[in-house]
C-alpha cells in the first residue's frame, strides 16, 4: 500500500490533468447527451456494452457477472496503459470518451426515468464509480507518463545534459510499475464486486 501511494504521488501531475479532462468531458456529455447518443450509436460504442449485458442476462450468477465486469474494466485499463506507450495522446482520448459517455448515459437515463440526475448518479454510479473511475484515471496517467517518457528519452540523445535526469526518472517509473499495476487491478476487482452486488440486487 505504501509503495502504491508513493507511486500515485509520482504520477500526481498526470492524474490531476486527466481528472480535469474527465470532469469537463462528463459535463459536456451531459449537456449534449441527446446529440451524442446518436453519434455513439453510429460509432458502435454500445456494441461491447451490449455483449456484456447479454452475457449477464444469459447467466446472472455472481461469478459470471463479476467476471464480465472485471475483465471488461481491467482490459480497458491495461489497453490504455499499453497504447499510451506508443500513442501518448491515446489515454487522454479514452478518458475524454469515457467522460462524455458517462455524462450522456446519465442525461438519457434521467430524462427517461424522471429521476433527478444527481440522485441517479449517487444511487447507480457513485457506489462503484468512486473506485472504478480513479482506477481508469490512474491507468491513463501511467500510460501517458510512459508515452511522455519515451519522447523525453529520444530527445535526450540530442541533449546529453538531460540524460542523467531521464535515467533517474526511468528508475523511479520502472520501480512504480508493479505497485501501480497491482493497485489498479485491486481497485478494479473491488469496483467489480460492488457493481456485481448492485446489478444482482436489481435483478432479484
Amino acid at each position: 500500500m505504501r509503495k502504491f501511494l508513493e507511486a500515485l504521488r509520482f504520477e500526481k501531475r498526470y492524474i490531476r490533468f486527466l481528472s480535469v479532462i474527465f470532469i469537463v468531458s462528463a459535463l459536456s456529455g451531459y449537456w449534449n447527451g441527446n446529440d451524442l447518443l446518436s453519434v455513439f450509436k453510429k460509432a458502435g460504442i454500445f456494441d461491447q456494452l451490449k455483449e456484456v449485458v447479454s452475457s449477464i442476462q444469459r447467466d446472472p450468477s455472481f461469478f459470471n457477472v463479476f467476471l464480465e465486469l472485471f475483465l471488461n474494466n481491467w482490459t480497458a485499463a491495461m489497453v490504455t496503459i499499453v497504447f499510451g506507450v506508443f500513442l501518448v495522446f491515446w489515454p487522454s482520448a479514452m478518458i475524454l470518451m469515457n467522460g462524455m459517455l458517462l455524462g450522456m448515459v446519465l442525461k438519457v437515463a434521467a430524462t427517461e426515468s424522471g429521476v433527478h440526475p444527481l440522485l441517479l448518479f449517487v444511487k447507480t454510479i457513485l457506489p462503484h464509480g468512486i473506485i472504478e473511475i480513479p482506477a481508469i484515471i490512474i491507468a491513463a496517467a501511467l500510460g501517458t507518463h510512459l508515452g511522455v517518457f519515451w519522447i523525453k528519452w529520444l530527445i535526450s540523445f540530442s541533449i546529453p545534459k538531460r540524460k542523467e535526469k531521464v535515467q533517474a526518472e526511468w528508475a523511479t517509473l520502472k520501480g512504480n510499475l508493479i505497485p501501480l499495476l497491482i493497485g489498479i487491478s485491486c481497485l478494479v476487482v473491488l469496483a467489480g464486486l460492488i457493481e456485481t452486488g448492485l446489478i444482482l440486487l436489481n435483478v432479484t
